[in-house]
Protein backbone atom coordinates (compact mmCIF):
# COMPACT_ATOMS: atom_id res chain seq x y z
CA UNK A 1 0.00 0.00 0.00
CA UNK A 2 1.52 3.52 -1.09
CA UNK A 3 0.88 6.44 -2.19
CA UNK A 4 -1.60 9.15 -0.10
CA UNK A 5 -4.42 8.31 1.86
CA UNK A 6 -8.03 8.46 -0.37
CA UNK A 7 -10.95 7.43 1.31
CA UNK A 8 -14.15 6.17 -0.34
CA UNK A 9 -17.22 8.20 0.66
CA UNK A 10 -19.06 6.38 3.57
CA UNK A 11 -22.92 6.01 1.42
CA UNK A 12 -20.54 3.92 -1.04
CA UNK A 13 -19.01 1.85 1.61
CA UNK A 14 -22.85 1.32 3.21
CA UNK A 15 -24.18 0.65 -0.40
CA UNK A 16 -21.80 -2.08 -0.79
CA UNK A 17 -21.86 -3.68 2.56
CA UNK A 18 -25.73 -3.69 2.05
CA UNK A 19 -25.36 -5.48 -1.65
CA UNK A 20 -23.19 -7.89 0.39
CA UNK A 21 -25.31 -8.87 3.41
CA UNK A 22 -28.83 -9.16 0.84
CA UNK A 23 -26.47 -11.87 -1.10
CA UNK A 24 -25.58 -14.15 2.09
CA UNK A 25 -22.59 -12.59 3.21
CA UNK A 26 -22.07 -13.55 7.01
CA UNK A 27 -19.24 -10.81 8.17
CA UNK A 28 -18.11 -7.77 6.47
CA UNK A 29 -14.29 -7.35 6.75
CA UNK A 30 -13.05 -3.68 6.47
CA UNK A 31 -9.11 -3.34 5.29
CA UNK A 32 -7.29 -0.34 4.79
CA UNK A 33 -3.95 1.29 5.12
CA UNK A 34 -4.99 3.37 7.78
CA UNK A 35 -8.66 3.21 9.15
CA UNK A 36 -8.37 5.92 11.55
CA UNK A 37 -7.61 8.60 8.99
CA UNK A 38 -11.28 7.12 7.27
CA UNK A 39 -12.48 10.26 6.07
CA UNK A 40 -9.63 12.89 6.95
CA UNK A 41 -8.90 13.68 2.96
CA UNK A 42 -12.43 14.07 1.66
CA UNK A 43 -13.04 16.37 5.03
CA UNK A 44 -15.64 13.83 6.59
CA UNK A 45 -17.75 14.42 3.70
CA UNK A 46 -21.58 13.98 4.51
CA UNK A 47 -23.59 11.24 3.06
CA UNK A 48 -27.36 10.23 3.36
CA UNK A 49 -27.81 6.63 3.59
CA UNK A 50 -31.07 4.89 5.15
CA UNK A 51 -33.43 8.19 5.58
CA UNK A 52 -30.24 9.60 8.25
CA UNK A 53 -26.70 11.43 7.25
CA UNK A 54 -23.61 9.81 8.16
CA UNK A 55 -20.04 11.34 8.20
CA UNK A 56 -17.39 9.99 6.55
CA UNK A 57 -15.39 8.64 9.81
CA UNK A 58 -14.96 5.75 11.08
CA UNK A 59 -17.23 6.07 13.82
CA UNK A 60 -20.03 6.57 11.54
CA UNK A 61 -18.95 3.25 9.40
CA UNK A 62 -18.59 1.31 11.96
CA UNK A 63 -22.67 2.48 13.36
CA UNK A 64 -24.01 2.02 9.87
CA UNK A 65 -22.26 -1.26 9.37
CA UNK A 66 -23.32 -2.84 12.59
CA UNK A 67 -26.98 -1.31 11.52
CA UNK A 68 -26.91 -4.44 8.74
CA UNK A 69 -27.29 -7.14 11.31
CA UNK A 70 -24.00 -8.76 10.22
CA UNK A 71 -20.60 -9.07 11.96
CA UNK A 72 -17.99 -6.73 10.93
CA UNK A 73 -13.93 -6.70 11.63
CA UNK A 74 -11.65 -3.82 10.86
CA UNK A 75 -7.65 -4.87 9.93
CA UNK A 76 -4.85 -2.44 9.57
CA UNK A 77 -6.02 0.35 12.02
CA UNK A 78 -2.94 2.49 12.78
CA UNK A 79 -4.20 5.51 15.37
CA UNK A 80 -3.82 9.03 14.82
CA UNK A 81 -4.41 11.90 16.91
CA UNK A 82 -7.73 12.88 14.74
CA UNK A 83 -9.53 9.88 16.06
CA UNK A 84 -10.95 11.09 19.04
CA UNK A 85 -14.34 8.49 19.68
CA UNK A 86 -14.04 5.11 20.15
CA UNK A 87 -16.08 2.45 17.76
CA UNK A 88 -19.64 1.17 19.67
Amino acid sequence: MRGRLVSRRIDEVLREGERLVKAGVKELLVISQDTSAYGVDIKYAPAPWRDQTYQTRFIDLARGLGSLGRGYACTTCIPIPTWTKSSP
